[in-house]
C-alpha cells in the first residue's frame, strides 16, 4: 500500500463516516470515536511502521524525500486532526488523554523520519478547546443538568485540567527548533481552562497562569503586562521559575503578543483568586483593556468591516466587581479613617465603570453588577454611600429601557437602603429621610415587582420583600445619631410601624427594637417629659406581638455594650 493522499483521504472519509452515528446517543459516539482510533492506528501501520521496516535503507522512500510534501502534511496532519478532534469532543477526562495520546504519536513518528505526521500547532489547540470541554459542568450555572458530577471527580477533573492545560503550553514553547510555536490561540485557551478549572480564592492558580504567560509572551513582555515593579505576593516566585535571559534572546524563540482576550482571561483568573495584590493587578488591566478598546475603535472607525474587540465584556467586569465587593476593599478596619478613603476611591473606580460598560453591547451592565457596586458601597462605611446607592439606582432604570428584567427589585432597593445606613453611621445628616423616600417608591410598587430570583421560592410571598425593606428603613432610624435628625427619624420609625402593620406584616421583635432605639436617641437630645409617653407608646405596640419592655431594654443594653 502505497503512500499516498488518495489512501489518507480514503481512511479520512471513513473516520468522518463514524461521526454520522453521533445522532444515535453517547454510547453510539464513543464506538464510533472508537472505531476512528482502530483506523487511525490502522493506517499508521500500513503506510508508516510497515513500509519504514521493508524499505530500511532506502531513502528514496523515506517521506522526507516525497515530492509535494507540503500537500501531503497538511493531508496527514488533518487526518490526525479528525480523529483528535472527535476524542476531544466526547467531553470526557479518557477523551482529551486520547487525544493527547495522538500528539504523541505524532512526535514518535515525526523522530521515525515520518515527517509528514509531525505535529503542529493546531494539533495542540485541537486538545487544548477539548479541556475547554471539560470545564462546563464545573459551572455553577451547571450544576443542575445532566452533566453534573460528583465532588471527588469534580476534584479530579479541575487538577487534570490545570496540569495539562500547563503541560501543553509548555511543550509548544519548546518546539521552537522545529519551528512550531504558541500562537495567540493556543495561549488563549490555556488561559482559558485554567480560568475555568480553579477554585475561587485559590491563589496558586495565578502563579500557573503567570509560568503561562510567561512562556506564552517572553519575560520582556510579561513584565510590561503584569508590571515591572508590582508587588508579588508572598511566596510568589513565577517570574524566577521559568525561562531565563539568555532563552528570550536567542533568534529562534518566538512569543505571543496578547490580546484583549488575554487579559480578559488574566482579569478573571486574578479577580478570583481572593489575593488583595492580585486584585489590585487585575483592576490595573481591566482599566488597561478599557483605553485599549477606545483606541482600537478609533482605529478601526473609519475601516470598512472593521470591528473593535469583544473585550472587556460583560464578564470581565463583574468578575472584578465580584472580588472588589468580596474582598478587594475589605482589607483593613472600617474604623480606620485611611481605610475608609480608599473603601471611597475603590468604590468610585468601580461605579465609574458604568460610563465604559454602556458604550458597547457586549459589555451592558446585568442585574449582578449593580449588586456587586451596592455591596461595594455598603461596605465603605463612607457619608456618601447613600448618595451613592441613589445614582446607581437611578442608572439601574436608565438601563431597564433597554433590558426590562434589569428594573430595580427588591435586594437592589433593600442594598440601597443599607448603604443609607452606612452613611446613617458615618454621620450623614438627614440620611432617614432619603432612605423613607426609596421606601415610598417601593410602596408603589407590586409585590410581583419587587420579588427577587436571588432567594427561594419559599421567601417569595408578597409581604416578604415589604418586611425586609421596612426593618431596613427603622434599622436607619435607629442609627440616626445627629440631633437634627432625631425628631425626623423617630417620627419616620413610628410611620413604618404603621406602613407594616396596614400590610398585615407582624413586626418582630428586631423592628421594635430599632424603633425603641430611634425613642432613646430622640430623648437624649429633647429630654422632656413626654419622653415616658412615647417610650409607653413602644412598650404598648411591642405587647401586641408578644414582645415585652424588658427584653427590648435588655437587648438595647447589648447592643449599646
Amino acid at each position: 500500500v502505497e503512500f499516498t493522499p488518495k489512501t489518507t483521504i480514503y481512511v479520512e472519509q471513513l473516520i468522518l463516516a463514524n461521526q454520522m452515528a453521533y445522532c444515535f446517543g453517547i454510547s453510539e459516539k464513543t464506538n464510533a470515536v472508537q472505531r476512528s482510533n482502530r483506523l487511525l492506528h490502522r493506517w499508521i501501520s500500513i503506510n508508516c511502521l510497515t513500509q519504514t521496516k521493508e524499505t530500511s535503507g532506502d531513502t528514496a522512500l523515506l517521506p522526507s524525500n516525497r515530492k509535494d510534501s507540503a500537500e501531503e502534511s497538511s493531508i496527514v496532519r488533518e487526518l490526525f486532526h479528525t480523529v483528535m478532534r472527535q476524542n476531544s469532543d466526547l467531553w470526557n477526562m479518557e477523551g482529551v488523554k486520547r487525544a493527547e495520546e495522538w500528539i504523541t504519536q505524532m512526535h514518535s513518528l515525526q523522530r521515525l523520519g515520518w515527517i509528514h505526521c509531525a505535529p503542529d500547532v493546531d494539533a495542540y489547540n485541537i486538545v487544548l478547546l477539548g479541556l475547554c470541554n471539560l470545564c462546563k459542568p464545573l459551572s455553577p450555572k451547571h450544576i443542575d443538568n445532566e452533566n453534573r458530577i460528583s465532588k471527588r471527580e469534580e476534584r479530579s477533573r479541575r487538577k487534570f485540567i490545570l496540569e495539562m492545560a500547563e503541560r501543553l503550553l509548555t511543550q509548544l514553547t519548546e518546539l521552537h527548533d522545529d519551528g512550531i510555536h504558541p500562537n495567540i490561540l493556543s495561549m488563549n485557551l490555556s488561559l482559558n481552562a485554567i480560568a475555568k478549572a480553579g477554585r475561587e480564592g485559590d491563589p496558586n492558580l495565578c502563579k500557573i497562569a503567570n509560568r503561562v504567560l510567561m512562556k506564552a509572551i517572553g519575560e520582556e513582555s510579561y513584565r510590561s503586562v503584569v508590571g515591572i515593579n508590582c508587588e508579588q505576593p508572598d511566596g510568589d516566585e513565577s517570574v524566577d521559575d521559568t525561562v531565563g535571559e539568555s532563552d528570550l534572546q536567542g533568534a529562534t524563540k518566538s512569543f505571543v503578543k496578547p490580546n484583549m482576550d488575554t487579559y480578559h482571561w488574566l482579569v478573571g483568573i486574578y479577580s478570583s483568586s481572593g489575593d488583595a495584590t492580585y486584585i489590585k493587578l487585575g483592576m490595573t488591566l481591566l482599566k488597561k483593556m478599557i483605553e485599549n478598546r477606545l483606541e482600537e475603535q478609533s482605529r478601526h472607525l473609519f475601516s470598512a468591516g472593521s470591528t473593535a474587540s469583544f473585550a472587556p465584556s460583560t464578564g470581565t467586569y463583574n468578575n472584578m466587581l465580584r472580588a472588589l465587593a468580596k474582598k478587594g476593599i475589605d482589607v483593613t478596619s472600617a474604623t480606620d479613617k485611611g481605610s475608609t478613603l480608599m473603601r471611597v476611591e475603590v468604590a468610585k473606580e468601580a461605579t465609574a465603570f458604568l460610563d465604559s460598560m454602556i458604550r458597547y453591547e457586549t459589555s451592558y451592565p446585568t442585574r449582578v453588577t449593580f449588586i456587586f457596586l451596592l455591596q461595594l458601597w455598603r461596605k465603605t462605611g463612607s457619608t456618601k454611600a447613600g448618595e451613592y446607592a441613589d445614582e446607581i439606582l437611578s442608572r439601574m432604570e436608565t438601563v431597564s429601557i433597554y433590558q426590562r428584567d434589569l428594573k430595580p427589585f427588591s435586594n437592589g432597593y433593600l442594598l440601597a437602603l443599607e448603604c443609607w445606613h452606612t452613611a446613617a453611621l458615618a454621620g450623614y445628616v438627614g440620611a432617614a429621610e432619603r432612605a423613607f423616600q426609596l421606601v415610598q417608591i417601593v410602596d408603589g410598587k407590586s409585590g410581583l415587582e419587587l420579588i427577587s430570583d436571588d432567594y427561594e421560592e419559599d421567601d417569595t410571598e408578597t409581604a416578604f420583600p415589604y418586611r425586609r425593606i421596612y426593618n431596613c428603613m427603622m434599622k436607619i432610624c435607629a442609627a440616626t445619631q445627629d440631633k437634627r435628625d432625631t425628631p425626623r427619624s423617630m417620627a419616620i420609625a413610628f410611620d413604618v410601624l404603621k406602613k407594616m402593620e396596614d400590610n398585615d406584616i407582624s413586626p418582630s421583635h428586631t423592628s421594635f427594637l430599632y424603633l425603641y432605639q430611634s425613642v432613646q436617641n430622640f430623648l437624649k437630645h429633647h429630654p422632656g417629659e413626654e419622653g415616658n409617653d412615647l417610650l409607653q407608646e413602644v412598650f404598648v405596640s411591642a405587647s401586641k406581638y408578644g414582645v415585652k419592655a424588658p427584653e427590648l431594654k435588655d437587648s438595647a443594653g447589648r447592643n449599646r455594650g
